[in-house]
Order: C-alpha cells, then structure tokens, then sequence
C-alpha cells in the first residue's frame, strides 16, 4: 500500500528488482482544506506559514487554526510536488 509520489515508484522498483510479482494498491491524497479563503496543501504550506509563525506575522491562535486545516482527510500528502 502506497501513495506518496515518492514511495509507490519505490515500492514497485523494490518488487521488480527482487524478482517478485507484485500488486500496487495506491491510497490516494488527502483532500486540501482552506483557510482564510485560501487553500492549503501539507507539507509546502505547514514550512511556509511556520515561518510567518516565526516571524511574527501569524498570532498563536492562527497557526493552531492553520494545523487544524492541513490535514482534515484521510490519505497520503496532499501535494504532488517531486513527480506530478
């Protein structure tokens, strides 16, 4: 089982290369979620708005909103960065 845009290439290179039959089952990404109107992926907004957090340009109160919005759904990362 995987679904990162990383690891089902890995996994499937793995089976080919122990010479072994293999059946890839791909989760599928997490639906974004918005804040503010606007909308929010994982891994590229979490490093972005944590360091406005950083900064000083987000209060405490809305990088704890923003956690609550990255991840809402079931599923692997929602941003299909590396091979999309």
């Amino acid at each position: 089982v995987g679904g990162c845009d990383k690891t089902v290439p890995a996994q499937l290179m793995g089976a080919i290369s122990a010479n072994r039959p293999a059946i890839g089952l791909v989760a599928g990404p997490m639906l974004t979620s918005r804040w503010h109107g606007e909308r929010l992926g994982a891994c590229t907004d979490c490093r972005r708005f944590w360091a406005k957090y950083r900064a000083g340009e987000v209060t405490p109160s809305e990088i704890d909103e923003i956690e609550g919005n990255l991840a809402t759904t079931a599923g692997t990362c929602a941003v299909m960065g590396t091979a999309s």
